[in-house]
């Protein structure tokens, strides 16, 4: 595949509204072969690396140094959110609703 205009996956608005606030928020879900439809792939990729640097600086992250009996509760329709390597030997209970 030459092109991420070729590659398989979903085409969704970049800008979403979150269904019970109303709330405008950017849908920045990252793949290899992602670009925005209707720019040039350059343009594209330039567009979502300035989104993708503003998402990231650190006043926007928040980093969980975990202890136990730690909860997070997070929405997904309105945060990025990622998980750094663990020990494979820790216990991890993870519950989505």
């Amino acid at each position: 595949m030459d092109s991420p205009r070729d590659a398989p996956g979903a085409v969704h608005p970049i800008v979403g509204e979150h269904s019970e606030t109303g709330r405008k928020c950017l849908y920045l879900g990252r793949r290899e072969w992602a670009y925005l439809v209707g720019l040039e792939v350059a343009e594209s990729e330039a567009l979502l690396d300035e989104n993708w640097q503003y998402a990231t600086l650190e006043k926007n992250v928040v980093k969980q140094y975990w202890r136990v009996d730690d909860l997070i509760i997070w929405d997904n329709r309105r945060v990025l959110h990622r998980r750094d390597e663990i020990n494979p030997n820790d216990r991890r209970l993870l519950r989505r609703c």
